[in-house]
């Protein structure tokens, strides 16, 4: 029934329920005319509650007419965004896959050199065979700038496509990801003439660029929808970020594919469901609510402070009297500072006279020409002034790429710098000291990584869009302004600043993370016949555990050398090394330390110490052979011990003492006992070095001598790690406490058939972490003689060149000489990652005495490709994405784990299977009898 009141006066009560009435009448017709909810019924009412107030006097139309519900259910989608459908028109121009008129279309913007969009197109391929005839994927670009192959492949793979269907392009877009490595023009060649394209028109295509507007239009729909990384999908229009588990996709496909059905029983039309489905669309990413949040996250510059930075003898750009001044921690060959460099320029061009830019280095250690960069950029500064600086500056990142030697002397040849000085100050590393100290600045005010920026001091983090740059910069000059009205000169405003400016950042809480050591209890290190610098009856002992080749630990260097000048005579430091697996020089860099240690002393050892660090890139046998010839060592003995591998056993001696306590990378630290992890700032260091110094005071006055201090610590001190509880679940993840199902046909094993555990180990012969955890598999299966045995299942990840090719040789040995010879050619394949290659798989082949024949046949042929792609899909099914994998009697463990943790897993699943057999379960039949009820896939 409608009512409808025209012309009358009605008192305030009446009015009221009229309103409602007619809010409650339209919003039913609302509904109807609408196809899709709105996504927040309580905002629509609030929106209409608003409209309606009036009316009573207006008339019922405005109140049900269906333009205006559909203008609010916009409003209420751009204010709301909870899980907004986007309009993203898809045709015959992009390439796809499945049904042609499938309930649920999954645009795919991706990057052929992404790593993540490789890990994820398995997932894909499970999609496609979970929901066959269901769903259709649509490809679309989005080559990101820093992948140097993503343009040339993007338009390889379209040019393919347009010239010779979806059918080729599906074949070299699987190609492509599984080759990332040689993605090349030879490659795309190589790849267009397999798949019969015409090599002309090919060729033509590609050198001209003809599709790069094409893939560049892709982009900018990408970006306007929120695209912004990759991969990136669209589920009829629904957005998913990221390579997420397939168990995340079909939350939102079975909803899709319900919400299509009833579509498709009003309209019957399939042909144009899709459509039908996103018109109503948002047209352009909307931002999501979020709940006001001005924490910072620990261990970083709070926004709100202002940070002090020493700006003398830096390049800068602008005027010197600028009301703003943005000081950029950078480094010369980091993609991300290459990346917000046209955004430093517009702001330059925007601000023009308000703001100039200073330029301190942080060339990041794993960043082999970053340092080498930064000492030719500042050479050139301090030899021809800020513009020849600004021009190399250009120059360096137009030209990442290139940056070697031979491209700074070019560079500064045209700049015309006197090359003789500059030679000289590249080759004895003049400024590199200066360096050091830019570096050491930034550390000191929360510069970890690249690029960062202080604005005024304020810090700013990261490649940001123009309009954070803004925000911060526009209330930064309303500041300024304000002083220059109180008198302070304009080319005082930085200086007036940086007075009350924090020196330095405060120390972060240290969170604990599950299963590593305890930062409020003391743990045991033995430091006897250890290297040592510094007092020693120094009242604290810093024992750190490094690698010569690990890039966090050469940055750490310049905080310790830091913390023994601030507390010189209260601290000392004692050597340990904890070379990496997947550092192939860190062991024997460890093996020339310590020998040089034995033969010659602390002090040289700290000099070789310092040298090894500052030419990481250097490190080989020649390089320690030379620094030890430089400090006088005999050389007969030192080639002796190192040949021989006199002092290996020594240090892995100290890694297991390290284990044994919690340490896992590298750096680490125990202070006294209490332990520091990773290159922290050296506010972290002095918040746990004062209190073991009041401690250690308070033993003093008890009578116990300064150089008792730390024995005394030791001898109450943890001797090993307490195995902690098991960290939290991820979304997506298997559940621990659950038995996920594995099919054991055609995996390599050792260890009894009627174990009672076993344990199914997903891997990936390139994997460095699979490589550490390969020790603690030798251990399980040493410590559980007959108890355990070890199924191989492979997993070679996308990015990782080598790890397929890797994983089909080795499945080959075993087909053709059984598990003895797959577990020969295992562990040689892990001992030498960085040699693996077709010449080393045929190498160890016939040293096992593999049928050659076989077994090039087989490899060339890929004819056991299929079986470890079905072991990767089993394996995604439940869970195992990353590698290594561990289900140990169907109880999930994921990573490179201590021993403690499988010896938990496995003590609790042996209690078990030998409650089984008491009960009349056969030893052979417990595993089978567990994966009866085990879970299929992941929920």
């Amino acid at each position: 029934m409608l009512v409808i009141f025209i012309g009358v006066k009605v008192n305030k009560s009446l009015k009221n329920f009229m309103a409602v009435t007619l809010a409650l009448f339209g919003f039913m017709l609302g509904k109807a005319c609408v196809e899709e909810p709105t996504p927040d019924l309580k905002a629509q009412n609030k929106l209409f509650s608003k409209k309606t107030a009036g009316v009573a006097n207006r008339g019922i139309k405005r109140a049900i007419d269906p333009r205006a519900l559909r203008r609010v259910n916009r409003r209420v989608a751009a204010k709301t965004v909870k899980d907004p459908r986007y309009k993203i028109l898809v045709n015959n121009s992009m390439p796809w896959k499945g049904e042609k008129d499938a309930l649920v279309t999954i645009v795919e913007f991706s990057d052929f050199q992404c790593p993540f969009c490789s890990r994820v197109e398995p997932t894909i391929n499970q999609i496609m065979d979970k929901y066959k005839g269901q769903v259709k994927v649509v490809w679309m670009n989005n080559p990101l700038g820093f992948h140097k192959n993503a343009m040339p492949a993007a338009e390889a793979a379209y040019a393919i496509f347009k010239l010779k269907g979806d059918a080729a392009f599906w074949k070299a877009h699987g190609k492509f990801f599984h080759n990332q490595k040689k993605l090349s023009p030879d490659f795309y060649k190589e790849v267009a003439k397999e798949l019969g394209v015409d090599m002309t028109q090919f060729e033509n295509i590609t050198s001209k660029h003809i599709y790069q507007k094409v893939i560049k239009s892709q982009q900018a729909t990408g970006a306007k929808l929120g695209a912004r990384g990759t991969p990136a999908f669209f589920i009829n229009g629904k957005f998913l970020s990221g390579a997420q588990p397939f168990s995340k996709f079909k939350v939102v496909i079975d909803k899709e594919l319900a919400y299509a059905k009833t579509i498709l029983a009003r309209t019957k039309n399939k042909a144009g469901l899709y459509n039908e489905i996103i018109k109503n669309g948002l047209t352009k990413k909307v931002a999501q609510p979020r709940k006001k949040n001005n924490r910072k996250r620990p261990g970083t510059p709070d926004p709100n402070k202002v940070y002090f930075n020493d700006i003398s003898d830096a390049p800068f750009k602008g005027p010197k009297d600028a009301l703003v001044t943005i000081v950029e921690y950078s480094d010369f060959q980091c993609p991300f500072c290459g990346r917000v460099e046209p955004t430093v320029d517009q702001v330059m061009k925007d601000y023009a006279g308000k703001v100039r830019v200073v330029w301190k280095n942080f060339p990041l250690g794993f960043h082999k020409n970053a340092m080498p960069a930064a000492e030719a950029a500042h050479a050139i500064y301090k030899l021809k002034g800020d513009v020849a600086f600004w021009k190399a500056h250009n120059k360096f990142f137009h030209n990442q790429r290139k940056l070697s030697l031979d491209f700074y002397k070019e560079t500064a040849k045209e700049l015309g710098v006197d090359m003789g000085k500059f030679e000289n100050a590249i080759s004895k590393h003049t400024y590199q000291t200066v360096i050091r100290k830019q570096m050491s600045e930034g550390s000191k005010v929360g510069t970890r990584g690249t690029p960062a920026f202080y604005i005024n001091g304020k810090f700013l983090s990261g490649a940001q869009p123009i309009a954070n740059f803004k925000r911060v910069i526009d209330k930064e000059l309303k500041n300024a302004e304000l002083m220059v009205k109180k008198g302070v000169a304009k080319n005082k405003i930085y200086e007036t600043l940086m007075k009350k400016a924090e020196r330095k950042l405060a120390a972060a809480p240290q969170r604990r993370r599950p299963n590593t050591p305890d930062p409020k209890k003391a743990y045991f290190n033995d430091i006897k016949n250890r290297p040592i610098k510094g007092a020693k009856d120094a009242i604290v002992t810093i024992v750190e555990y490094s690698d010569f080749q690990c890039p966090f630990c050469g940055r750490v260097e310049p905080t310790v050398d830091a913390v023994m000048k601030k507390y010189a005579g209260k601290v000392r430091v004692i050597w340990k090394n904890f070379p990496l697996g997947f550092h192939k020089n860190a062991m024997p860099a460890a093996e020339a330390m310590e020998a040089i240690y034995h033969l010659k002393g602390d002090a040289a050892f700290w000099k070789a110490h310092n040298k090894f660090f500052h030419n990481q890139r250097k490190l080989s046998p020649d390089f320690y052979k030379e620094t030890a010839k430089e400090l006088g060592v005999d050389m007969a003995k030192f080639n002796d011990a190192n040949s021989k591998h006199t002092y290996q056993g020594l240090i892995k001696k100290q890694m297991s003492e390290a284990s044994r306590v919690g340490t896992r990378g590298t750096p680490a630290f125990y202070i006294n006992g209490k332990f520091l992890s990773g290159a922290q700032p050296l506010a972290n260091f002095e918040k746990i070095i004062d209190q073991e110094i009041k401690n250690a005071e308070a033993m003093l006055k008890k009578g116990i001598a300064k150089n008792k201090i730390y024995e005394t610590i030791m001898k109450t001190a943890e001797k090993k790690l307490s195995a902690g509880p098991a960290p939290k679940r991820r979304p997506g993840s298997p559940d621990p406490a659950k038995v996920y199902y594995n099919n054991l046909n055609g995996g390599p094993a050792r260890g009894p058939k009627d174990a009672l555990v076993t344990i199914v180990e997903y891997s990936d012969f390139q994997c460095p972490f699979c490589s550490r955890v390969e020790p603690t598999m030798d251990r399980i299966m040493k410590e559980y003689a007959g108890k355990v045995r070890i199924i191989w299942m492979n997993n070679p990840l996308g990015f990782h060149k080598n790890a397929m090719p890797a994983a089909e040789a080795a499945y080959s040995i075993y087909k053709l000489k059984g598990d003895k010879a797959f577990w020969k050619a295992h562990a040689k394949f892990f001992k030498n990652q960085r040699k693996l290659s077709s010449e080393f798989y045929t190498e160890t082949a016939k040293e096992l005495g593999v049928d050659m024949g076989k077994f090039e046949n087989a490899t060339s042929k890929h004819t056991y490709q299929g079986i470890i792609k079905s072991q990767q899909m089993q394996g995604a099914k439940i869970g195992a994405r990353g590698t290594p994998a561990f289900f140990i009697n169907g109880r999930f463990l994921s990573g490179a784990r201590p021993f403690e943790h499988f010896k938990k897993l496995i003590d609790e699943e042996l209690a078990k299977a030998q409650a089984m057999v008491k009960k009349g379960t056969s030893k052979s039949k417990i595993y089978g009898t567990l994966m009866k009820n085990a879970e299929k896939s992941v929920k």
